[in-house]
């Protein structure tokens, strides 16, 4: 796989197994960044990302929050992923950048992948989704042969024999059972 991984986990469940199933991850493949995505409340949330950063440091793997981006600031975290309006992306852009990642989500029709591409945003992410009328494959192939900006696509069915040629491929860590299991999908 030429393109490099960007792994979705959710802030939920036990947090010592989330903290050994990130380790083992990171310790066996390499994983460019880690999306933390909502999954406690705000002050749980908080705990596990101050957790999870020195393990992704450890492994030169960025840590990026989800739509959080003073928490992403305050905790020393590597930048924010903003699924929301144009508002909060042009805000994080304001407070982090240059020194951290700012990256744009929920982009459903080209019109708001270039609205959000021509912020100065780090990546814009297309993400399969369940509808039927689905077009995020479509979209990521031509932002790809479009735009510099690098893109993130979102596999959720684990077939890599037809993927856009992003920068970047999305693995969500609850498409899989185990640790072990995301491991040797993503070693082949």
């Amino acid at each position: 796989m030429d393109q490099q991984i960007f792994i979705i986990i959710p802030a939920n469940g036990k947090i010592k197994q989330l903290l050994q199933n990130i380790a083992e991850l990171l310790s066996n493949v390499p994983v460019a960044a880690l999306l933390l995505s909502k999954g406690h409340e705000q002050t749980k949330y908080e705990q596990i990302a101050k957790q999870i950063l020195p393990i992704t440091k450890a492994h030169d793997c960025a840590l990026l929050l989800d739509n959080e981006p003073n928490l992403t600031k305050n905790i020393g975290a590597d930048g924010v992923h903003i699924d929301r309006d144009i508002k909060l992306i042009k805000a994080a852009l304001e407070e982090l950048k240059p020194d951290l990642i700012v990256g744009a989500g929920n982009i459903t029709n080209k019109h708001e992948a270039m609205e959000k591409g021509e912020l100065g945003v780090d990546y814009v992410f297309f993400a399969e989704t369940d509808a039927e009328e689905d077009n995020s494959f479509d979209l990521a192939n031509w932002w790809v042969k479009t735009f510099e900006v690098p893109a993130i696509y979102n596999i959720k069915n684990k077939d890599l024999s037809n993927n856009p040629q992003t920068e970047f491929l999305a693995f969500n860590f609850t498409d899989f059972s185990s640790a072990k299991e995301m491991i040797e999908f993503l070693s082949r």
